[in-house]
């Protein structure tokens, strides 16, 4: 059911009609303001779905893998990401068509559950899933346990190497400089590249505001190998274009596309680079 009245549209509707902009196309526009729940969009893509232990097996339509989910963590959130991932015209949609994993190896920065990297990993050439909440470990082990290439790192990720903690709140858990009870290994892109000698072609990111530092730890990487990047920027005032500005520093060959309107200061939520 479509809910007009609902508070995050309506604040949506207002920000494109005070800076007169769609946040990319109308018909993308008109979509994400007036479609269905996003209980309503998951519940047409799910074909089945139990709990296995502690976790949620869940089938989609159209893919024969299950997929898990932590059983402990809100459903909403759950109906949130798949709405988000299995639908292009979504603001959070990763894959434009100038963003599009093709053979790629895929950096998902900011895995959480996984749902991008599930999607994705039969048309990449690798996967590293780097997510530093344990929560989701258990649950990304039974997603990706019969699969060659996907690899699970169990590391946050910033503009220095060393730990850090976590404000744990499921997907949307963040860094914080508080002491807190969980606390991660914090690496660089630069020297997990070094380590590895991964070469990362794609870095898809979302970090909860410490996007900007995942950047500055990817500098080498960024100047030499020029990945396609897709990026979230909603999550700090003025993220959008200070992101775009960082790339264009890097390696002022890329092009950029921004997309979306978050609905607390209207700013755009993704950026696409490539």
């Amino acid at each position: 059911m479509i809910n007009l009245f609902d508070n995050r549209r309506t604040r949506i509707l207002a920000h494109a009609l005070s800076k007169k902009t769609f946040g990319g196309s109308f018909y993308h526009f008109v979509r994400n303001v007036f479609a269905p729940t996003c209980s309503v969009l998951a519940s047409r893509r799910i074909e089945s779905m139990h709990r296995e232990g502690e976790c949620r097996k869940i089938f989609f339509k159209g893919y024969t893998e299950p997929f898990f989910f932590p059983v402990d963590m809100d459903m909403l959130m759950l109906y949130q990401i798949i709405a988000e991932q299995f639908y292009p015209w979504t603001w959070h949609y990763y894959e434009v068509e100038q963003t599009r994993v093709d053979n790629d190896v895929v950096f998902d920065c900011g895995a959480a559950e996984g749902l991008f990297s599930y999607l994705v990993y039969k048309r990449a050439d690798h996967v590293f899933c780097f997510e530093p909440l344990v929560d989701f470990h258990h649950c990304l082990e039974k997603t990706f346990e019969n699969v060659d290439n996907v690899t699970i790192v169990p590391s946050a990720l910033g503009d220095k190497t060393g730990s850090a903690y976590l404000k744990e709140d499921g997907i949307v858990s963040t860094i914080t400089q508080e002491e807190t009870p969980c606390k991660v290994e914090l690496d660089t892109i630069d020297n997990f590249c070094s380590r590895t000698g991964a070469r990362p072609s794609y870095i898809k990111a979302d970090l909860e505001g410490h996007e900007m530092k995942l950047l500055e730890g990817a500098r080498d990487t960024i100047r030499m190998l020029k990945p396609r990047i897709a990026i979230t920027t909603y999550h700090k005032p003025g993220d959008a274009l200070a992101l775009m500005q960082v790339l264009k520093d890097i390696n002022p060959e890329y092009h950029f596309r921004l997309k979306g309107i978050e609905d607390v200061r209207g700013e755009p939520v993704m950026l696409h680079a490539w």
